[in-house]
């Protein structure tokens, strides 16, 4: 009898603490939404690119010169206006995802998400390396993710994660 009454309140605490546990960081709201947003400019850039693309950092984008400076960036043999995409910065805003220079191929960012909350916006972000066992180019490469979001007052909060890709 004891042991009936001692695995129900186990199997009891159990389902009661499963069901009480919650991962994300936004638990207690219940306002928590994926945003639109739309890919402006994804890829390796293979072609060097000078000091500018040594940087790996992630922007907020909130006027037209600055953004004019990033795309210049990401196409430097190209310029700072060919291929730029008109923004009306009254209605949307940028958010630029940068690795940096890497020493072969097989590197890639990615922006996995835009979720906002009442108070803030977070953007996920994914950096892939490859593996030791993975093959290779011998080429430079300045991975990049820049996508255009509605305008926003809220804090914008970043959280890269890095992940290895095994190459079996």
């Amino acid at each position: 009898m004891i042991y009936r009454i001692l695995t129900l309140f186990c199997v009891s605490l159990l389902i009661f603490s499963c069901a009480s546990n919650q991962t994300s960081d936004d638990s207690n709201n219940n306002n928590v939404v994926s945003m639109t947003f739309e890919t402006l400019a994804k890829g390796e850039m293979g072609n060097g690119g000078g000091s500018e693309m040594d940087i790996s950092d992630f922007r907020v984008i909130r006027d037209e010169e600055t953004f004019r400076e990033v795309w210049g960036m990401i196409n430097p043999s190209l310029g700072s206006d060919s291929g730029m995409p008109e923004i009306d910065f009254d209605e949307h805003l940028i958010l630029s995802a940068r690795m940096g220079q890497q020493p072969s191929s097989g590197y890639e960012i990615e922006i996995l998400d835009v979720i906002e909350n009442e108070e803030t916006i977070r953007v996920p972000i994914q950096s892939t390396r490859p593996g030791r066992t993975c093959v290779t180019l011998t080429v430079i490469t300045s991975p990049h993710h820049i996508v255009k979001i509605p305008r926003t007052d809220r804090e914008i909060i970043f959280e890269p994660r890095t992940v290895v890709n095994e190459c079996d």
